[in-house]
């Protein structure tokens, strides 16, 4: 993910260049740091979550506090961590979350340049055996990144129908496509709904 950053941070500053011979009125067109989507209600165009990205909902699980969903097959969230996030801000988000069958998923939001509004990643991630082939543990990853509060771009620049979270108060779902981190051209379908600890620790 970091080469992803350094890709997004590149295109940011040519994205700058090219701007500066435009009229002031298109900067007061974004969304302030506060009304970033990493930090806003379902309700919020820019964070909502789109028909193409409906997350589960955590009571369609056995009993755990959230779920993950992989190419239709359910798992339980049993646990999640709230780790200090890599760059400060209130708009950052660090979550690992344990699923059953040993799935562990990660979500992440970044803000590379220090406000939602100049540059903002969604990541996901995701590992188990259970995704593996071969006796191995898959790992698949995916991100979805918003630049100047524009068009919300994936992996290949892309453009996505809208930003892979939502937050809702205390909880943070959302759905995106990862790809095999090993290089392979598999690709899984993964949606989730889980919580979001008050408490933040070193992981």
């Amino acid at each position: 993910m970091l080469r992803n950053l350094i890709l997004l941070v590149s295109l940011f500053f040519l994205l700058t260049v090219a701007a500066c011979g435009g009229d002031d009125d298109s900067s007061s067109s974004g969304p302030t740091s506060g009304d970033a989507p990493a930090a806003s209600s379902s309700n919020d165009a820019n964070g909502a979550t789109t028909d193409d990205a409906k997350a589960p909902s955590a009571s369609s699980g056995g009993g755990g506090v959230g779920v993950v969903e992989v190419d239709g097959q359910t798992y339980d969230i049993n646990e999640v961590q709230r780790c200090k996030p890599f760059f400060d801000g209130e708009d950052n988000l660090d979550l690992q979350a344990l699923a059953s069958d040993g799935i562990v998923l990660f979500v992440t939001i970044n803000t590379p340049l220090g406000a939602a509004d100049q540059l903002l990643s969604h990541e996901l991630s995701i590992q188990g055996s259970k995704l593996g082939s071969g006796g191995q543990i898959g790992a698949f990853s995916g991100a979805g990144s918003q630049i100047q509060a524009g068009a919300w771009l994936d992996d290949d620049a892309n453009e996505l129908p809208g930003a892979p979270f939502t937050i809702d108060g205390d909880r943070i779902s959302g759905s995106m496509k990862v790809v095999d981190a090993r290089g392979s051209d598999q690709t899984l379908d993964v949606t989730f709904d889980i919580p979001i600890p008050s408490d933040i620790m070193d992981c």
